[in-house]
């Protein structure tokens, strides 16, 4: 009786491991790939609050819209809205040309979508290890999840939420993405639906 315990503990064993093999391959990479917001949001009333020097890779500064400096985003290119898939963001909806943000300098965008699925930016972003982007949120009910994907993958490199009336400055670079950020990594911004925006990436 103690040797059919111990085969039934056996078996047991070998099927809960088994079944937990199976259920570890399944998880797909875009479950946890870079959705959780890992975010360390610090709210300030004005720029000059800010201890840039000391910032952690993870620090959003959140400033009220009405306090923000108004010249930032000049001649900033409108967006345009694109449907696409949730499986596939890669999909012709997404941006397929690329901006260098090294040699062409600083993008400025301006845009808004209330009825496609999402909102991209026009370009890939490329050309250096560490960016600084800044969002605006118009809404004043609703706040603005931002994702910044890979360009020819199913890959979030980091999620951001900019709560409604206000702006968000961070960066992007490998401390505070899930996947390393080099010059040539290539990526993009996706803002869910409903979003009224405008911000630049440097």
């Amino acid at each position: 009786m103690a040797i059919s315990m111990k085969k039934f503990m056996y078996s047991a064993l070998a099927l809960t491991l088994a079944l937990v093999t199976v259920v570890a391959i399944m998880i797909p990479a875009s479950a946890y790939d870079g959705e959780e917001d890992k975010n360390n949001y610090i709210y300030v009333d004005s720029l000059d609050e800010v201890d840039w020097e000391n910032l952690s890779a993870y620090d959003v500064i959140v400033i009220p819209n009405e306090n923000l400096p108004q010249d930032e985003v000049e001649d900033a290119e409108p967006l345009v809205a694109r449907e696409t898939s949730a499986v596939a963001p890669y999909e012709n909806s997404a941006p397929s040309g690329t901006w260098n943000i090294a040699t062409k300098g600083q993008y400025n965008f301006d845009g808004y979508t209330y009825a496609s699925s999402y909102l991209y930016t026009n370009w890939n972003f490329t050309g250096k290890s560490s960016y600084t982007i800044q969002i605006t949120n118009r809404l004043t009910s609703d706040n603005t999840i931002t994702r910044f994907m890979g360009s020819w993958e199913v890959r979030t490199y980091r999620k951001v939420i900019v709560p409604a009336g206000t702006t968000a400055i961070f960066t992007l670079n490998t401390n505070s993405a899930s996947h390393e950020v080099t010059e040539s990594t290539k990526w993009m911004i996706r803002f869910n639906n409903p979003v009224n925006t405008y911000g630049f990436v440097k």
